[in-house]
Parts: structure tokens; C-alpha cells; sequence
């Protein structure tokens, strides 16, 4: 190696040995040097230090602090509500008097473009803000009908009596019946409508006999229609009637207006359930649900279904329950105009059971609210036969016909939408995400008269799948109700005063009530009466006697 190479390594190693030599002596005290607040030198760096007995109950208090926060972590408060409902003081819808004025006055509106006037009489945008219900003309909330308080009202299903199955219908109403002790439960702004002079104003405003008297009776058409509107706004006892589009909206709408009714503004609406639900047990359940084993999607379900299905679908108390159903369904939904009389006489569900697959759990909260989706497959024969009179108009002379017809559903296929909302609901919703795929046929059986005109049975099969979209596919839904709360004091859902007896003694009087229990409360009475009388003692010559 030369000069010149020495003294350029020479060089370069003192210039690069004295920086690495001052990291090696900074890395060695970082590794080796006690960690800072540690007293004892002897602790490894990852072990935890103890705690003292303060420290301990710090701890528990700050871990009992976080899980009673878990109870005050729902979102379950009220929110505000609004929609376009039909609302009016009667059940039944006006009758129209038919009465030029009103002919008029009705064509006018439809013809026009302000939406105010195009829409229909009854119909109003709803908002329900803390316990008061407002009625507005638009959504931009400009001017205010009525202002509903709910606090003076009862809310109840009309009409009452129904079963539960059937209490949100379209054709049903949610009635809010002022409370008898309350004033004014409600204003409206018809109560600030004034009386005026008829004649004066058909004298400024025609000019001629004839627009006289017309201007007149439309004037004197419209202080009918105020006197009617002002008696009727102030009678305190004038209910008021709520009609929902959809039957899922109106279960919404019903449960949001009971809970306004009976609690504060902004009210929790779990709290008041709290003897009948638990959001903590709902708790446990949404947090342990992925620990179980995830096991064949849905064989073993359909196994289970298909083979209760092969056990009841020969029984005349299933045809019976279909045939109750799916009557109260065509008593509810609108026939063809051809049709005046629809009775279902027969049900036969065939051999084969629907199948389900891929199911997916779509909403699972703390607060109550469970959905789940899954595909629905059905191949097979559903034959109902119906009986049906129909009147067929050929021409200018329309004759009845009796039909006997046969809906036929041989393939049914798409994706199902199963839903639990949260308390106080006790029903199941139910619908097709989209139109099923379906294989439907419509078949004359018989007819006393030769009825093979496709453009008829395609009219049923065309209303029948009208039906089914306008039930059971989405946003649309129906029901089925788990819980009777025909004896409880609000109906609809499970309210707390449907929760047990707490008392011992009351158990005890319903096990002995119980049939299957009396003989062994008698067995076990026997017994301690048994146990408590002392055994005789034999005589001596009673002995002897047995010996011998």
C-alpha cells in the first residue's frame, strides 16, 4: 500500500470512528438505563407495575363508571317525524253534494298548477315536534292548518277491536281522541273563519241579475262550508283521523304518537319499556353473535322447515288458516270492476316446501332493531281454486257469469327482507326486495258458461301481480304479529304493562291453578302429613299373633 493510500484511510477512519463511536455509547444507555418513575431497578420493562389499594378501587370505579355509560350510549330518543298523511275529523271520507259550486270548485283545483290547490282536500304535511303535531299546506312549512297537542289526546287503532294481525291496514286509521278533561286539545285555523254579509258582496260583484244569483250561491255555498268548518274546530270532541299510505309507515307513525302522548318532549322511548326489554341483554347478544361457530349457512333451517312442512301440509287446519288469510287480504285490496263476488274454497300447497339460501344479517342494534336478508326459492305447484261471479259486457248487453278459477304458482324466486324493529313493536315485516320472478298462471276450471277469453283470465293474472307488488315488495311490507295485546291498555306492541307478576306468591298461585301440578301438590301434601304422624306401636301379642 502506498503513502498516499495510509493517509487517506488514515483520514477518513479517524473522521467516521469518532461519530460512530458517540452512537454506540448513546444506543448502550438507552438499552441499559432504568425506565423513568420506576423505583425498582429490577422490574423487566414489559412487566406492569402493582397497583395500591386506592389505585384498585380507582380502577373499579372507572370500569363500573364505563359500563353504566353503556347503558346511557343508545340512540333512542325521539326523532322528529314528518310525511304527507291524510288527515280529517271523520272516519269515512265527506260525501260529495254534488252541487255546481263545488263541481266547480273541484275541476279548478285539479286543473291547477299550484300545488296547494291540486292536492288532494285531506291531505297534509305532518310534522310531529316533541309532543305537538302540526298540519301544513307544503313542505316548505309556510302556513300551519291545525296545531294537534298530543298530551290531550288518546291515541288508539280505528276501528277498535281488531285483532292484531290487523290493525295496520291502509283502510284503518290512527285516531287521536281528546281526553275528556282537556279544554282545547287542538287549533285549528279554521276557528278564525268570520261570518259576512252574502248580499253585500253579490251587489259589488255582479253586475247583471244572473251573476248576481250565481255570485250569491257560491257565497252562501262557502259560509256553509265555514259554519261547518267553525263547529266543527271548536267541538273539543271531535277526534281527529290519520290515514297512512304504506302499513310499515303507519306502525311508525302510530308507535311515535303514543310515546308523544305519554311521556315528556325528547323522552327516552326504551326507558319506559325498561320491564319488558333490556338494551343491555340486546347488548350481549349483538357482542357475542360472532363468537359461535359459523356452521352450514341454511341446511340444517331448511331441513327443519321441509320437514314440518311434510307433517302439516295435508291438514285441514292449514288450508283453513291460508284460506282465513288470504280472504281478509281480498277484503282489503281492490278486485276488477268485473268481478262483484270472490270466495276462496280450496288450497292445495303441493309437495314441496320453499327453500332458503345466502342469508345476510343486515341490522343488529343494542336498541332493538334486527334485519335480515335471505333468497327465497320455490319450485313446485300452489293451486288455490276460487269461486267467482263476474260480469262480462259484450257489446250493449252485459250478462253474469260463475266462474270456478285456479291461481297457479309453480316458481317463485327472489331475495326476502325479514325485519324486527325495535320495542315496543311485537310483529315481523316481511317483503321482497324487488318483484319476485314467478311463474303464475290463471285457469278456468269450470264455468256455466264456455269462458275461454284470454283477455279476462290475463286481467286476473295482471291484478294478482298488482296485488303481491302493492303488498309484500319493498318499500311496501307485511305482517305477521308474535305478541296479543288485545288486554293490555295500548294496542300494537308490547307496553310494560305486560311484564309478570315479580311476586313470589303470584307464581306460586298460577303453579297451583296449573292441572298437571295438582297431583303432585296432593302426592307431596300426602307425604308431609305422612312424615309427621308418629307410626303406632304393636302390642306384644299382636307380634306373637303375626309370627304365628
Amino acid at each position: 500500500m502506498s503513502l498516499k493510500a495510509l493517509v487517506y484511510a488514515y483520514v477518513i477512519g479517524g473522521i467516521t470512528f469518532i461519530p460512530l463511536l458517540i452512537i454506540s455509547l448513546i444506543a448502550f444507555t438507552v438499552y441499559t438505563s432504568i425506565p423513568v418513575k420506576d423505583s425498582d431497578a429490577t422490574k423487566s420493562v414489559g412487566e406492569k407495575p402493582e397497583l395500591s389499594g386506592t389505585d384498585l378501587a380507582e380502577a373499579d370505579e372507572s370500569t363500573t363508571t364505563t359500563t353504566a355509560d353503556l347503558s346511557f350510549d343508545l340512540n333512542d330518543l325521539p326523532k322528529p317525524r314528518r310525511g304527507w298523511l291524510t288527515m280529517r275529523r271523520t272516519f269515512e271520507e265527506v260525501a260529495f253534494d254534488g252541487s255546481y259550486v263545488t263541481l266547480m270548485k273541484s275541476f279548478l283545483d285539479s286543473r291547477s298548477k299550484d300545488p296547494k290547490r291540486s292536492r288532494p282536500r285531506d291531505m297534509w304535511y305532518v310534522v310531529l315536534k316533541g309532543k305537538v303535531l302540526y298540519l301544513y299546506e307544503d313542505e316548505g312549512m309556510t302556513e300551519c292548518e291545525a296545531a294537534i297537542e298530543l298530551g290531550s289526546h288518546e291515541v288508539v287503532i280505528y276501528p277498535e277491536g281488531l285483532p292484531d294481525g290487523e290493525l295496520f291496514t291502509k283502510r284503518n286509521a290512527i285516531c287521536l281522541r281528546p281526553k275528556p278533561e282537556k279544554v282545547m286539545p287542538s287549533v285549528t285555523r279554521k276557528m278564525q273563519l268570520s261570518s259576512q254579509n252574502v248580499d253585500e258582496k253579490a251587489e259589488e260583484l255582479g253586475d247583471s241579475n244572473q251573476k248576481k244569483k250565481q255570485e250569491k250561491e257560491r257565497l252562501l255555498e262557502l259560509e256553509r262550508e265555514r259554519d261547518s268548518a267553525r263547529e266543527e274546530a271548536s267541538d273539543p270532541s271531535t277526534p281527529w283521523f290519520i290515514f297512512v299510505r304504506s302499513s310499515v309507515e303507519m306502525e311508525d307513525w302510530y308507535l311515535s304518537l303514543i310515546h308523544a302522548s305519554d311521556h315528556p318532549a325528547n323522552s327516552s322511548t326504551l326507558s319506559p319499556l325498561h320491564s319488558v326489554y333490556s338494551p343491555a341483554d340486546m347488548n350481549h347478544i349483538v357482542a357475542t353473535l360472532d363468537e359461535q361457530p359459523d356452521v352450514i349457512p341454511m341446511r340444517w333451517l331448511n331441513a327443519l322447515l321441509g320437514r314440518i312442512f311434510l307433517s302439516y301440509y295435508n291438514t285441514e287446519a292449514l288450508e283453513s288458516f291460508i284460506i282465513e288469510r288470504l280472504m281478509k287480504k281480498l277484503a282489503k285490496v281492490k278486485r276488477p270492476n268485473f268481478f262483484s263476488e270472490v270466495v276462496i274454497t280450496q288450497v292445495d300447497l303441493g309437495n314441496r316446501p320453499i327453500m332458503f339460501s345466502k342469508p345476510m344479517l343486515k341490522e343488529l342494534t343494542k336498541e332493538g332493531d334486527a334485519a335480515l336478508e335471505l333468497h327465497a326459492q320455490y319450485k313446485g305447484e300452489i293451486r288455490i281454486t276460487t269461486k267467482a261471479v263476474a260480469t262480462i259486457s259484450l257489446g250493449f248487453k252485459p250478462y253474469t257469469v260463475k266462474l270456478i278459477l285456479a291461481v297457479v304458482l309453480r316458481e317463485l324466486e327472489g331475495n326476502l327482507v325479514v325485519r324486527v324493529k325495535r320495542p315496543p313493536s311485537n310483529r315481523i315485516w316481511y317483503a321482497f326486495t324487488h318483484m319476485p320472478k314467478m311463474v303464475l298462471d290463471v285457469e278456468p276450471v269450470v264455468s256455466d258458461r264456455q269462458i275461454t277469453w284470454g283477455m279476462i283470465l290475463h286481467t286476473i293474472e295482471s291484478r294478482l301481480r298488482e296485488i303481491i307488488l302493492e303488498s309484500i315488495v319493498l318499500p311496501n311490507m307485511d305482517d305477521i304479529a308474535f305478541f296479543d295485546s288485545s288486554s293490555y291498555s295500548h294496542r300494537g306492541g308490547i307496553w310494560p304493562d305486560a311484564v309478570r307478576p315479580r311476586n313470589r306468591m303470584s307464581r306460586m298461585c298460577r303453579l297451583t291453578m296449573c292441572p298437571l301440578h295438582l297431583p303432585l301438590l296432593m302426592w307431596t301434601s300426602r307425604l308431609h302429613r305422612a312424615t309427621l304422624t308418629p307410626t303406632p306401636k304393636l302390642s306384644a301379642p299382636a307380634l306373637t299373633g303375626r309370627s304365628a
